[in-house]
């Protein structure tokens, strides 16, 4: 592959990906992955730097980018780092694509993995309303985070201070915050 591909945007950085022109991505995304994305399944992250597709083999295919200056090795890594979890209900992660869009000042990745079909409890994180989840959902939630606790890991999703500042902001001074024994968790689960 040539650069020639990545010369032909704009010399500007990319901020938002739900708001800025990505079609040259998604067609090298296709083209490495040998799949199809179907465009009217778009699914975009919080902050503009993830989106997500079904695809003609019935996979999902995670497209995320950060800028090249703002690599964080811990969330740009946690697909591949999950994939080898046992016990713990996930998506299979089957491949990934990795590169760096010089005219974008971005870098780019891809993974394709199966798709979960379930509905999502809340788009936002926030669960505002009972999501009337059966026992079965429950069960494999807590079987899935007890299996996940067991696991060792020198990622870290969040610091005591961090934590502690949290509680805090709602809480005020009266909670003690300290934390005597940390578990491997899902930091996001939402």
């Amino acid at each position: 592959m040539t650069d020639s591909v990545f010369r032909s945007h704009t010399a500007t950085p990319i901020t938002d990906i739900r708001e800025e022109r990505h079609e040259d991505v998604l067609a090298l995304v296709e083209r490495w992955l040998g799949v199809e994305l179907d465009r009217a399944s778009a699914s975009y992250g919080n902050t503009g730097s993830t989106v997500g597709y079904l695809t003609d083999t019935g996979m999902w295919v995670r497209i995320q980018w950060r800028r090249t200056t703002r690599m964080n090795g811990q969330a740009w890594t946690g697909a591949e780092c999950a994939s080898v979890l046992t016990g713990v209900a996930k998506p299979r992660l089957r491949r990934s694509v990795r590169w760096q869009d010089d005219a974008r000042d971005a870098v780019w990745r891809a993974d394709e993995m199966t798709a979960v079909r379930s509905p999502v409890v809340s788009g936002n994180g926030g669960v505002t309303h009972d999501p009337h989840l059966d026992d079965a959902w429950w069960s494999e939630l807590k079987t899935s985070l007890d299996a996940l606790a067991a696991h060792e890991t020198d990622r870290v999703g969040m610091r005591q201070a961090h934590l502690t500042r949290r509680i805090t902001e709602i809480f005020g001074r009266s909670v003690d915050t300290g934390v005597d024994e940390w578990r491997t968790a899902h930091a996001d689960l939402y």
